[in-house]
This record gives C-alpha cells, sequence and structure tokens, in this order.
C-alpha cells in the first residue's frame, strides 16, 4: 500500500466530508464519506494495513470535531478489524459487497458515536432516534459510496492496491490423463 498516495486521498475525502456533505444532505442525514474510504481500503488492503487505514481515517475525523482526540480513531480502527475479520467470506471487488458492507459500517460508526456522545453528554438523547439515524446515514452513504468505489477501485494499482483474491474466484485445475 502507498501510503503517501493513501493520505493524500483522506486528505481530500476529509475536506470533501466537511465541504460538501452538508450541501448533499437529505432530511437531515449526511453522507460519510470517511465511511467509503474505510470500507475501501477495508476491503482491498493487504493484512493489517486496512485496520491501519481505518485508525489513521479517524484520526482525521477525529480533528475536524470538538470531541476527545481518539474516540472516532478507535472506532473507525474497530469497524476496519471487523471488515477485515469478515474479508475471507465476501467478494472483496464487488460493488455490491462494498455497497452492504457501507451500509453496516456507517451504521455502526454512527452509532457507536452517537452513544458516546449519549453517554458523554448531560442531555438526554434518544437511543431510538439515534438508531434511526445511523440505519439513513449508513443507506445514504452506501448510496454515495457505489460510483466512489467504482472509480477508486479503476485506481487500484496506481493506490498501491493488490487486493487479496476473492473467495469465489479461485481457477481450479482439472488434471487430465
Amino acid at each position: 500500500m502507498r501510503w503517501l498516495t493513501f493520505m493524500m486521498l483522506a486528505l481530500m475525502g476529509i475536506t470533501l466530508q466537511t465541504t460538501l456533505a452538508e450541501r448533499v444532505e437529505l432530511w437531515g442525514v449526511r453522507p460519510e464519506g470517511m465511511v467509503v474510504l474505510l470500507v475501501f481500503y477495508g476491503l482491498r488492503a493487504r493484512n493489517t494495513d486496512g485496520i491501519l487505514a481505518a485508525f489513521a481515517l479517524g484520526l482525521l475525523v477525529d480533528l475536524t470535531t470538538i470531541q476527545p482526540l481518539g474516540i472516532a480513531a478507535v472506532v473507525y480502527a474497530l469497524v476496519g478489524l471487523a471488515i477485515y475479520g469478515l474479508r475471507p467470506l465476501l467478494f472483496t471487488r464487488s460493488l455490491t459487497t462494498s455497497f452492504y458492507i457501507s451500509i453496516l459500517a456507517a451504521t455502526v460508526v454512527v452509532l457507536l458515536l452517537f452513544n458516546y456522545y449519549r453517554w458523554s453528554s448531560a442531555r438526554d438523547l434518544s437511543l431510538g432516534a439515534g438508531m434511526l439515524r445511523a440505519i439513513l446515514t449508513g443507506c445514504y452513504t452506501a448510496l454515495w459510496g457505489v460510483p466512489i468505489q467504482w472509480l477508486l477501485g479503476r485506481w487500484e494499482r496506481l493506490l498501491g492496491l493488490n487486493s487479496p483474491p476473492d473467495f469465489g474466484r479461485r481457477r481450479v485445475r482439472v488434471a487430465r490423463g
């Protein structure tokens, strides 16, 4: 994995998330652009590079918020670890896989961060409203993520990613005798 290319892409992603996301807000829900990068690198990076990339993306998110440094980084790293654990069971290059994993990842990220805010603030925040917002954010993020992940998939070699082979795409050689 090319870390310099990753950092440039991550900086571009956080810039777009902090500037463009509010303009495409729909019913109070914004797409989580950094989660799209998290899912892409989680599915396509080698070994533990995806988990380290997730932690770095979380740190960038932490730098743009007023929450204590490290909260989003830990949440992103945990989600990256979960994606890493699921990778052997998935078709990692499939946009359908990316779509569903993006829904799941964005929902979990928003729900964990919401629960942190709920726990740390003195206000009584509704858990049901937080769950609904997390699910809607997950769906909206996944819709935005499909074209972005397709484009990033086309640049896989430029980004220095050598995807692990998909479980279902192994070739079987038949001995002829």
